[in-house]
């Protein structure tokens, strides 16, 4: 009886020491599944795939070189071509025949953007600029033979054929405005035998210092019962090389029979 009672009590006590292990084990053994399905998901990839990992990012790093050196030739022989087109000057004429000019040397025409406008590129040395030449105002007749004519000169130089030179600066001023600069000065001369309002502004160099401050000038003269305005920009230190053969250009600029008969 008492060895009966005594197996009992060894077996119950061996059940009770091992439920703990028991749950331990199959706790372990849950979270061992689940972190091996979590590992799944970041499957190392093959030599293989690598292989052809590798060999993919390489064609893209030969492409990318190949066409970094296409634009590169593309940019040099652009400007090659520019310099080459720029250096002899020559007439340049419109194509519809409205006007022509004579370009100094170091300039050259680019295509427009607006059809009574013509656009120019100019190579001053180590730097270059850009000019304009467009339409911006019909003479006001009678007032225009007026001022050039009988009126005081007090009067001429407040106009410039009937329009006045305040409204001529202010279209100045309003650029500038936009641009961050401030106009410089302002004043009249004869080029040619021509009356010329010209303003003279400059913008500042950029914060970063890639792109210098540059200096814009303005001439307004009027051809044939038109204003028009020849507008430079060039680095302030090519600024008098460009004023001069902008004075050629506004020299020599004249327009056509058909450029009158379509006002």
């Amino acid at each position: 009886m008492l060895r009966a009672a005594a197996l009992s009590l060894l077996m119950l006590f061996t059940v009770v020491t091992m439920l703990p292990l028991t749950n331990s084990s199959a706790h372990n053994n849950g979270a061992s599944a689940a972190n091996a399905g979590h590992k799944k998901r970041f499957r190392r990839h093959s030599r293989a795939w690598w292989r052809r990992y590798r060999a993919r990012q390489k064609r893209r790093r030969a492409a990318l070189l190949r066409e970094q050196e296409l634009n590169a030739l593309r940019a040099k022989d652009t400007n090659a071509a520019d310099l080459a087109e720029a250096t002899p000057g020559g007439t340049y004429n419109h194509p519809r025949g409205l006007w022509s000019v004579e370009m100094p040397a170091g300039w050259s025409n680019r295509p427009a953007g607006e059809s009574n406008e013509m656009q120019f590129r100019i190579n001053a040395g180590n730097a270059s600029g850009q000019a304009t030449l467009s339409v911006v105002a019909m003479a006001n007749g009678a007032n225009g033979a007026q001022d050039n004519n009988v009126a005081p000169k007090r009067k001429q130089n407040q106009s410039l054929s009937g329009v006045p030179v305040t409204a001529l600066r202010r279209t100045v001023i309003d650029r500038m405005i936009k641009e961050g600069g401030w106009v410089v000065n302002d004043f009249q001369k004869e080029i040619n035998g021509r009356r010329v309002f010209v303003v003279q502004a400059q913008t500042p160099a950029s914060a970063d210092g890639r792109t210098p401050a540059k200096s814009q000038t303005y001439y307004f003269t009027e051809v044939d019962g038109r204003i028009y305005s020849l507008a430079t920009t060039a680095p302030v230190d090519s600024a008098e090389r460009v004023a001069a053969g902008s004075e050629q250009v506004v020299s020599s600029f004249s327009t056509s029979a058909r450029s009158s008969s379509q006002r």
